[in-house]
C-alpha cells in the first residue's frame, strides 16, 4: 500500500493546504497519515490555550476522517514558537524511515508565518536525511 505524510504546522493546515490530495489519495487506496507539529493553542485571545488544543485536535480528527486520514500524529510543539532541532527533525526521518512514505507534503517554503516556514525546513532536511543510508543515528 501506498503511503503519504502530511506535515501540518498547525491543526486545519493540512486541509486547507492539500485536502484535495488527501481526499484523493484516500480514495485510491492510500494511507494518509497527518502529522501536526502545534495543537495551535495560541490561535485566540479568548480561549484557553489547553482548552482551544483540545478544540482543534478535535476538528483536526473529524475533519480528517471525512477526508480518509488514516492516522493522526500530534507532536504538541509550542504554537508560534516551532523550531528546528536535531531531535525533531530526528523523531521526523525515524518515521519517514519506519512507514517508507512515498509522498511527503510540505508546506511552502515562503510562508509568511514562522511556524509553516519551521515545519518546511524540517520536513525538508528530515526527507533528506531519511533518503539516504547517512545519518543512521536518527533511525
Amino acid at each position: 500500500m501506498a503511503r503519504a505524510l502530511v506535515l501540518a504546522p498547525h491543526p486545519d493546515d493540512d486541509i486547507i493546504g492539500c485536502g484535495g490530495s488527501i481526499a484523493k489519495l484516500s480514495n485510491q487506496g492510500h494511507e494518509v497519515v497527518v502529522v501536526y507539529f502545534t495543537s495551535g493553542e495560541a490561535g485566540s485571545l479568548e480561549i484557553e490555550p489547553s482548552q482551544l488544543a483540545r478544540i482543534r485536535e478535535d476538528e483536526a480528527r473529524r475533519a480528517g476522517r471525512m477526508l480518509g486520514v488514516s492516522e493522526f500524529l500530534f507532536w504538541r510543539q509550542p504554537d508560534g514558537f516551532l523550531q528546528e532541532s536535531a531531535e525533531i527533525t530526528n523523531q521526523l526521518v525515524r518515521l519517514i524511515r519506519a512507514r517508507q512514505f512515498s509522498t511527503v507534503y510540505l508546506p511552502h517554503k515562503q510562508e509568511a508565518n514562522r511556524d509553516h516556514a519551521a515545519a518546511y525546513h524540517i520536513g525538508r532536511e528530515a526527507c533528506n536525511r531519511a533518503a539516504g543510508p547517512w545519518f543512521k543515528d536518527c533511525g
